[in-house]
């Protein structure tokens, strides 16, 4: 029965303001023009009823009348609203188009954007075409909330309440245009400087507590909003990066199977060639898009970028000169013509002939020739995430170090932890000192008695030291008196991580504890097969453990249930870091795994073949990682691209700290300073202490321009800054 047909059901023209302005211009499909109008007749028929009912109440209609009408719109409701669910499962299916339409435009905007970035399109070009995408984005914005609204209302009356609630709103930060990478940098570092300033204003006194809190607290979240966005735009110049190198592979595989096409007779040699050609050509163009956009995605500092832009301005007008020259040859003078007699020729033509000869006979006996005949362009292929095609001339740190003092407490330290002005220091039988910056002097305030090999944890008004025995205990930051005291099942090796005043602790046993350290209550305990030594990773709402057989784990951590879990098989006790949507993490085997924190799958596995028992550190691009034989290795975090690698010259590398550009890594002798953007396969040494007064036992750990490093027999090492190289 075809309802809307005029015989059947009269309908009104639609005087709803909301709907003509955003049908305006809009070509609607004819599902949706329907839906209104039956929407619409359907109220009507519903308000007859109501009134019908009425009717009979007051007395006006007799029974049978008002059961043969009655009778009459139930049916027509109910025809109406057979017709309404086939019209709105068929708007359902252009709401999906219109989605994937939509999600399309948004993926040319992005790419546009990043085209724009790297200089692969001129300025007004790109922000034309931005402009002209956006439109398209908010048309198919403004039909979206239209379609589904007609979709999810059971009414007209509903309808058009919908659209007078909220007929369209932008999502503005989706549409908010992000701020030029440069000008983002500058802000970071005006904001940097300004902290500087006021920390160094603080230091002297001229700023009071308060005035210099809240100030601090202003500059830092205004900070973290800059690095939020620059981080943003990073992120997606590595999806761009992602999708060039698959349309890049594409290209490599298209080349062996035009070899194959050569051999098997399907194309001549000469159309083969040429068909590489063209492929080759076109990946040396991704290369160059890819090592324009790596470049910038390291860029820590307006001068960088600035730097990095002149650098390919430069190259470009070299290339425009080459090719000018290519186009119009200069030609040499006219030389005296050399007559070639007999005797000579056959010399030449001899020559020619041993050349061709060598060269076939290589080519026949080499396989080094072979491949590189096979896939010319892989000689020519950049390191891409070398850092030598990156930055050559970074800015480092603008201090050396040297031993300023040496103390010693006699026993075994853990990593020290920062009391404003002052240092809480940890012994291994449990005692707690608190030290003056400079180390002058070094008090003993506490002892609990028990064992610990676990770092204490800092939570703000709170400090929580762990011992061997499952003690938990938790002591004002202010003072260091003891205010809670819990046990939990199981030595604890691995330090405590907290989100707010909910502490988590993973025990040996197994054992996986929230404590709420304000109540003093136990929010849930999970019992795991295996234990571990290993830092938990708190991540959003949730919370990723690491065990001791290399099962890693994500659970809920506001319920403690368990999300999904990947089995690497391999024997871990190192801490396993995150960064950039990936955990990375050592295992006693020698790999190096990273693992998306979302999907929980393995990215990427690499072998070093030696034991990793520290935790990796990240920055930058690069995830920096040492092995028990000494050797430092620095791979990409997008793919197993080895960086560089240094020798530390001692073995176990304990710890590793990245300050900005500097590497900072302990061995059991020395610390050393590494420079991240280094420009070759072995990374460049900036300089390097030897710590002969004992055997190092933990990584670096840098405060207020500090660096302290404890060792095995109790002492702690002061090495303070200088101006210098």
């Amino acid at each position: 029965m075809q309802l809307w047909n005029g015989a059947v059901l009269s309908f009104r023209k639609l005087d709803f303001l909301p709907v003509r302005i955003y049908n305006e211009g809009m070509n609607h499909s004819s599902a949706f023009q329907k839906i209104q109008e039956l929407l619409e007749e359907k109220d009507k028929y519903t308000k007859s009823l109501k009134n019908l009912d009425l009717l009979k109440e007051k007395g006006e209609i007799t029974f049978r009348q008002y059961e043969e009408l009655k009778a009459d719109y139930t049916r027509k409701l109910n025809d109406i609203e057979e017709v309404l669910n086939t019209l709105k499962r068929e708007l359902k299916d252009e709401i999906q188009n219109l989605r994937k339409e939509k999600e399309n435009l948004e993926e040319q905007l992005r790419k546009t954007e990043i085209k724009a970035l790297i200089g692969e399109i001129p300025e007004e070009k790109a922000k034309a075409q931005i402009s002209r995408i956006q439109r398209k984005i908010d048309s198919l914005d403004k039909k979206l909330h239209l379609y589904e609204s007609a979709v999810t209302s059971s009414t007209y009356s509903e309808f058009r309440a919908r659209l007078e609630r909220k007929v369209y709103k932008k999502d503005e930060k989706k549409t908010k245009r992000l701020k030029s990478f440069k000008q983002l940098l500058i802000e970071k570092e005006k904001q940097d400087k300004s902290l500087s300033k006021l920390e160094e204003l603080y230091r002297q006194g001229e700023v009071n507590k308060k005035e210099y809190e809240n100030l601090k607290r202003e500059y830092l979240l205004r900070l973290e909003e800059i690095i939020d966005q620059i981080e943003s735009i990073r992120r997606e110049i590595e999806l761009y990066i992602a999708e060039i190198k698959v349309e890049k592979e594409h290209l490599e595989n298209s080349i062996e199977e035009t070899e194959v096409r050569i051999k098997v007779g399907e194309i001549t040699e000469k159309e083969g060639r040429e068909i590489i050609e063209n492929y080759i050509k076109k990946i040396k163009t991704f290369d160059q898009h890819i090592f324009k956009l790596i470049k910038i995605m390291r860029a820590s500092s307006p001068r960088q970028l600035e730097e990095i832009i002149e650098e390919e301005k430069e190259e470009s007008l070299q290339k425009d000169a080459k090719e000018k020259s290519r186009v119009s040859p200069s030609y040499p003078p006219r030389k005296k013509k050399f007559r070639v007699k007999y005797a000579t020729f056959a010399i030449l033509l001899f020559i020619v002939a041993a050349f061709f000869v060598k060269d076939k006979i290589l080519l026949i006996t080499s396989p080094a020739t072979q491949d590189a005949k096979k896939h010319p362009y892989i000689s020519h292929s950049m390191y891409l995430y070398n850092a030598r095609h990156i930055i050559s001339n970074s800015t480092f740190v603008p201090f050396t170090y040297s031993i300023n003092l040496i103390k010693s407490v006699g026993e075994r330290l853990m990593l020290p932890q920062p009391l404003g002005e002052h240092l809480l220091l940890v012994s291994e039988t449990g005692k707690l000192y608190e030290a003056t910056l400079a180390l002058d002097t070094i008090t003993l305030k506490d002892s609990i008695g028990g064992f610990i090999d676990n770092d204490p944890l800092n939570i703000g008004p709170f400090i929580i030291v762990s011992d061997l025995d499952g003690n938990i205990y938790v002591f004002d930051s202010e003072n260091l008196s003891l205010k809670k005291h819990i046990k939990v099942d199981g030595a604890i090796t691995a330090q405590p991580v907290n989100s707010g005043s909910t502490v988590y602790i993973f025990t040996e046993t197994g054992n996986l504890y929230a404590y709420n350290v304000e109540n003093d209550s136990v929010l849930w305990n999970v019992k795991l097969e295996k234990g571990g030594r290993a830092t938990p990773i708190i991540s959003g709402k949730y919370l990723y453990v690491l065990d001791m057989g290399g099962t890693l784990y994500k659970f809920d951590r506001e319920r403690g249930i368990k999300i999904k879990e990947v089995e690497l098989n391999e024997p871990c006790e190192a801490s396993p870091i995150a960064y950039k949507g990936n955990i990375f993490l050592g295992t006693l085997k020698g790999t190096l795994y990273a693992v998306r924190m979302d999907s929980m799958k393995v990215v990427y596995r690499v072998d070093t073949h030696s034991p990793l028992r520290t935790s990796p550190a990240a920055s930058k691009g690069a995830v920096i990682v040492g092995d028990f034989n000494g050797i430092c290795y620095a791979f990409s975090t997008l793919d197993t691209t080895l960086l560089w690698t240094y020798n530390t010259g001692a073995p176990n590398v304990l710890g590793i700290t990245i300050e900005d550009s500097v590497v900072l890594v302990t061995n059991t002798e020395k610390l050393l300073a590494l420079n991240l953007f280094s420009t070759g396969s072995t990374a460049d040494l900036l300089w390097e202490r030897k710590i002969s007064s004992g055997v190092l036992s933990k990584p670096p750990f840098v405060y207020k321009d500090n660096i302290y490093l404890v060792t095995v027999d109790g002492k702690i090492v002061l090495l303070s800054p200088e101006k210098g190289v």
